[in-house]
């Protein structure tokens, strides 16, 4: 059946698209796939638009993406009472095993004081988000295809460099939107851009009172994640540039 498009990405330097449609979901096409940057879980190229259907789990809905040369990444909107289901549950776990932590609330490793706020990304040592406070939507930040460069950006950092993922895997950024008095129609909450270049990736993320914030990861040589002068080569998880 003929998909209606209402997103497409593809870099110059790569051999494949991606493409959501008006149903929100993701599709996938192109001449190489070496790197499984198509997401399919194989290495196969694929001719004509397939659509990626890990991300379908719990109702997810594919909201923005982007084509690297040798990676993608898209925003899947999650459910907020299922997502709210889900913390309740995972928060019993975590008071059960005297944690700190909830998966929910692993964002980015290098900034410990990132704002936690309803709306916005939060860090990778915050606390566990309130369960009590159902959120209207969760954003995640899916990636697959190379990981040169720590550019895929998982919370799972044992991932190698020369390690390729073939199916979507939850990047170390996501964030819950609720509805506040004062918010202007019209305007996308959340994660609401994604970008993916050669060696690195990044993302915008749009707060409650409105305010944006970049988060940046991958390669950092040259200051091309706009973070400054660093010693590391390589930032492995999304990290906000002030």
């Amino acid at each position: 059946s003929q998909i209606k498009v209402t997103k497409l990405s593809a870099h110059p330097l790569g051999s494949h698209c991606l493409l959501i449609s008006s149903e929100a979901l993701l599709f996938s096409f192109g001449s190489s796939n070496e790197h499984g940057q198509l997401g399919t879980g194989t290495r196969r190229a694929c001719a004509s638009p397939t659509v990626i259907t890990p991300i379908l789990e719990n109702g997810g809905k594919a909201l923005d993406c982007a084509a690297g040369a040798t990676h993608s990444l898209v925003i899947v909107q999650t459910d907020g009472k299922r997502v709210s289901k889900m913390l309740k549950r995972r928060n019993r776990v975590a008071n059960d095993n005297d944690a700190a932590m909830s998966v929910f609330s692993r964002v980015s490793s290098s900034t410990n004081d990132a704002p936690s706020s309803v709306g916005t990304a939060t860090s990778l040592r915050s606390k566990v988000i309130d369960p009590t406070q159902t959120p209207v939507c969760l954003h995640q930040v899916y990636a697959f295809g190379s990981n040169s460069h720590m550019k895929l950006g998982l919370v799972n950092t044992s991932v190698d460099e020369s390690d390729d993922v073939l199916l979507p895997r939850r990047v170390a950024l996501h964030c819950q939107v609720s509805q506040k008095p004062g918010q202007k129609p019209g305007v996308k909450y959340g994660i609401f851009s994604l970008a993916a270049s050669m060696h690195h990736s990044a993302a915008l993320v749009r707060r409650s009172n409105g305010s944006t914030e970049l988060y940046t990861w991958g390669y950092a040589g040259d200051g091309a994640l706009g973070l400054g002068a660093r010693n590391a080569q390589v930032v492995v998880t999304p990290t906000l540039v002030r």
